[in-house]
């Protein structure tokens, strides 16, 4: 469960993880919520502008294991799932971060078996398909002469709020 503003009113809203998806309840200001909207959704889910509009969108991973964002339309609705073939498992982390300086948060994702991939974000709901960390090349050198080819920017870390 987290409190963001979705809709742009300043008051913070209520996302939480429910069985069927996400639910998002929108606050009226007075203590009080709108009844639920849901969506779909799953258990691990990051809330952060993966688009630059200013407006927190929604990136989980579904139950075959794919990314699946879901664009914040910015009155507290939601556009329909986009779903990634990029698979995440139940034990790998996934980390946000602009990578490349263009102010969209791009993934890192840690396997359990020790792979890293870097999926940049296109910054309309999809990703190019994962730059796979060589296991023999250090960690540093691989992740900082990649993210960084062509940019003079520093990595930045992107906020974003897991839950539940």
């Amino acid at each position: 469960m987290t409190l963001v503003d979705l809709n742009g009113d300043g008051a913070p809203d209520l996302l939480a993880s429910a069985d069927s998806g996400v639910e998002v309840l929108l606050n009226h200001g007075d203590g009080t919520f709108a009844a639920p909207l849901k969506y779909p959704g799953s258990y691990r889910n990051w809330v952060t502008d993966l688009n630059g509009d200013h407006r927190p969108d929604l990136l989980d991973v579904d139950s075959d294991g794919h990314l699946r964002v879901i664009m914040n339309h910015g009155d507290g609705s939601f556009a329909d799932p986009i779903t990634t073939p990029i698979s995440v498992l139940v034990n790998d982390t996934l980390v946000l971060g602009d990578l490349d300086g263009d102010g969209r948060p791009d993934l890192v994702i840690s396997t359990w078996t020790g792979d890293v991939n870097v999926v940049m974000n296109h910054g309309d709901g999809t990703f190019a398909a994962p730059l796979a960390s060589p296991r023999w090349a250090p960690l540093s050198t691989w992740a900082t002469s990649t993210a960084m080819a062509g940019s003079t920017s520093s990595p930045r870390a992107q906020r974003a709020s897991p839950w539940p």
